[in-house]
């Protein structure tokens, strides 16, 4: 909710949703949820579109904060509303979730392909339906939170049904150093720094960092580097503050990562892709996993990370660090890990 001057700026959301029960359900929570929210509906794919695009009827229509999208829908299903979307450089950065009746697999998959930003399976209870709109508006549409917001609206798990892109317990780097971190914990929140010795495991040093907060964590410092890291980098990075190697909106997405970390008091993951000129790819993957020495307030953390290359990539290693275009923030994403559920 945004106030000026004790007045109520509205959130403006687009439904995308061809079912008028399904429109009725989803306003009466949202009104429920958070008075702020202005809900706009769309009933076809195309009727979407000329909203989003400003066409026709819509032409002064508000650019949406925020999308919930069906996928079968007449005329012009979701799928290819998602990838117009997407795909458009003025429209690209509007988040998106899809929420629509279906659970298979390949179409959870084909939305992340097309960058979705979240995907909710609808509720057959009504509690259960108002209880995901209400996660919807808490995580994603409250002011009080909005540096969390901004990043968990990438790929964010709201509610158990969420499926979010990356499954960190299939990357041995991240799996094997987060299995490290919950059993350095000894029934505390967090573990201490020096619950932490690097040398116990070996095998993950190269993928590993140790950062630190300072001045109450309006600064963040980097204490251990490993070599894959620096390589990737392109430059040593132990004794560097983070204000010194990122800038601009990159240098806030970074700082926003660390503060959901500090909020949460538990691990995030955040999920990074890089575009070079000659558009091919690099994906870092990170899991960044907090250490306290009273159990509440975050002092230093430790962060795996692990690199993928698709395509032939390596040619450019050492420039995705750099503040330059070839940092995608709009395919960027963070996201709090729950510390039982974890293999």
């Amino acid at each position: 909710m945004k106030e000026n001057d004790g007045r109520i700026t509205p959130i403006d959301v687009l439904l995308v949703e061809d079912s008028p029960g399904d429109v009725v359900l989803t306003r009466e929570s949202f009104r429920a949820a958070n008075r702020a929210i202005h809900l706009h509906v769309a009933s076809d794919g195309v009727e979407a579109m000329a909203f989003v695009r400003q066409e026709g009827k819509y032409a002064y229509a508000p650019r949406p904060d925020f999308i919930l999208l069906d996928l079968n829908l007449p005329k012009m299903d979701g799928r290819e509303v998602l990838a117009l979307i997407k795909g458009d450089d003025d429209l690209r950065s509007i988040p998106i979730i899809i929420l629509t009746t279906s659970e298979a697999e390949v179409d959870i998959l084909r939305a992340y392909e097309l960058h979705a930003n979240c995907y909710l399976s609808k509720p057959v209870k009504l509690e259960a339906f108002e209880a995901m709109v209400k996660s919807i508006s808490d995580f994603w549409l409250s002011s009080d939170r909005s540096h969390v917001k901004r990043v968990e609206r990438r790929h964010s798990r709201l509610t158990d049904s969420i499926s979010v892109a990356y499954d960190f317990t299939k990357d041995s780097i991240l799996r094997s150093a987060h299995a490290y971190w919950r059993s350095k914990r000894d029934g505390r929140n967090m573990p201490r720094r020096q619950d932490i010795e690097p040398t116990e495991i070996p095998r993950l040093l190269p993928n590993i960092q140790i950062t630190e907060m300072v001045d109450g964590g309006k600064r963040i410092r980097y204490r251990l580097a490993g070599s894959a890291i620096v390589e990737a980098y392109g430059s040593e990075l132990k004794g560097k503050y983070f204000d010194e190697i990122f800038t601009g909106e990159r240098l806030k997405f970074v700082e926003d990562n660390y503060r959901v970390m500090c909020e949460r008091m538990r691990p995030v993951l955040v999920v990074n892709r890089y575009h070079s000129a000659r558009n091919v790819e690099l994906v870092c993957h990170r899991l960044i996993m907090p250490l306290s020495e009273d159990g509440e307030t975050v002092n230093q953390c430790l962060t795996a990370m692990s690199f993928q290359f698709p395509g032939n990539a390596k040619h450019w290693m050492g420039q995705w660090s750099e503040n330059s275009p070839e940092f995608d923030l709009a395919m960027s994403h963070c996201e709090a890990i729950e510390i039982g559920g974890d293999a």
